[in-house]
């Protein structure tokens, strides 16, 4: 495991390597997009494991945090989803060069999953794409953060310890995953812990727009945006165990 930085000077990103350990090198690579505010704190531990499962199998694998987020470059305030983008595009060049890869896939959660989704899927070196606990639509995810609370525009607002600016929560108000901004090159999974209508209206979107996808339902108990009396950890490990499976079956490597 290695932790660097990568990025532009002005943009600096923290990333951690996880190379392919024991005697297997399936020169494939594994981007993880993680979630943010609370989710992030949450998912951290989660992260980490999935990122040294899919090392023992062999994969290279790339964690890292999206500018204003984590130990990257940035304060909390800076988080935007349109300039994430660039982070995707650095995260996945990153790996590839430091692997010699040709291509990569990616692994998202909560709004990590959306970013990934919305940055990767027409990108010709990206294989695929798993989304895991999608955020849906904006407007619901919002609502889960904030409830009915109704700031005025400009106004920051506070999220479980972590702020909200008018300009993210404009962007937010804008996400729905149902329309993809090209048709897919890669494919596509979702992996969700819990059924919902949110993902039933995802899975009728993507059918009649003709976009092919897997769907999996790996039950989990616990809720991603919440803090807990057990260090705000959440661990689902069969859902981890089933995606770490998926990519083992996958016949591209």
């Amino acid at each position: 495991m290695n932790a660097f930085f990568f990025g532009r000077a002005d943009r600096s990103l923290f990333g951690v390597y996880h190379p392919p350990q024991g005697r297997t090198d399936r020169r494939a690579g594994i981007v993880l997009c993680s979630p943010m505010g609370q989710e992030y704190m949450r998912s951290h531990r989660a992260f980490r494991q999935l990122a040294n499962l899919l090392s023992r199998k062999g994969y290279h694998v790339l964690r890292f945090d999206w500018f204003g987020t984590g130990d990257s470059m940035g304060s909390s305030t800076d988080f935007s989803i349109k300039a994430s983008s660039e982070d995707l595009d650095a995260a996945i060049m990153e790996l590839r060069a430091n692997a010699d890869l040709e291509c990569v896939s990616l692994i998202g959660l909560r709004l990590g999953a959306s970013i990934a989704a919305m940055g990767g899927v027409a990108r010709p070196d990206v294989h695929r794409i798993v989304l895991w606990d999608p955020v849906v639509s904006g407007p619901s995810y919002l609502e889960s953060l904030i409830g009915d609370l109704q700031p005025e525009p400009e106004e920051t607002v506070g999220a479980l310890g972590f702020p909200l600016t008018g300009a993210m929560r404009s962007e937010f108000s804008g996400l729905d995953l149902c329309s993809l901004p090209a048709a897919p090159t890669a494919l596509l999974s979702i992996f969700v812990s819990e059924e919902s209508d949110e993902y039933k209206i995802l899975k009728r979107g993507w059918q009649g727009a003709g976009i092919p996808f897997e769907y999996s339902w790996v039950p989990a108990a616990g809720n991603w945006n919440e803090v807990d009396n057990f260090g705000s950890a959440l661990v689902p490990q069969e859902l981890i165990g089933t995606i770490v499976a998926s990519f083992s079956e996958d016949a591209h490597e």
